[in-house]
């Protein structure tokens, strides 16, 4: 999780966005919203939409998202694309290695993960090979990188 976690930060100091950032990527046993704290809320897209606005928003696989998630760090849309996540939403809990392609480190043309869409919906997850190119969804935190 660090390599996509410096992504993350690589990426906005590039696009000159202040502060630390977490790809929001679930692993075997954690959410994707578990890597966030109450406190890092509201999340917001580069452009200054909310996608989320409370933790509770954000890990609810029955609600939709407040704004899609399809803003890249530029400011540039991302059209309907997919989002790595590793679950069926951002709460979801994998519960093994085959659904966070081994924890985000096995790159094996066999290994599968689950992606959202960039749409509102939280929760229309598809499963993916692993050596499918898709983005990371980067929400800025107030803990250390």
């Amino acid at each position: 999780m660090p390599a996509a976690d410096k992504h993350c930060n690589d990426d906005a100091a590039t696009h000159r966005l202040a502060g630390n950032f977490r790809a929001a990527l679930a692993t075997t046993g954690s959410s994707a919203a578990s890597r966030f704290r109450s406190e890092d809320a509201p999340w917001k897209r580069s452009d200054g939409a909310v996608i989320a606005r409370t933790r509770e928003d954000l890990a609810d696989g029955r609600r939709d998202l407040d704004a899609p998630a399809n803003i890249d760090p530029a400011g540039k849309r991302l059209g309907r694309g997919l989002l790595w996540l590793g679950a069926t939403h951002f709460g979801g809990v994998p519960t093994g290695l085959a659904d966070t392609c081994g924890n985000w480190t096995d790159g094996a043309q066999t290994a599968q993960t689950r992606a959202i869409g960039t749409t509102r919906k939280a929760s229309a997850a598809v499963s993916l090979p692993c050596t499918t190119a898709r983005q990371l969804l980067c929400l800025e935190t107030t803990a250390s990188p």
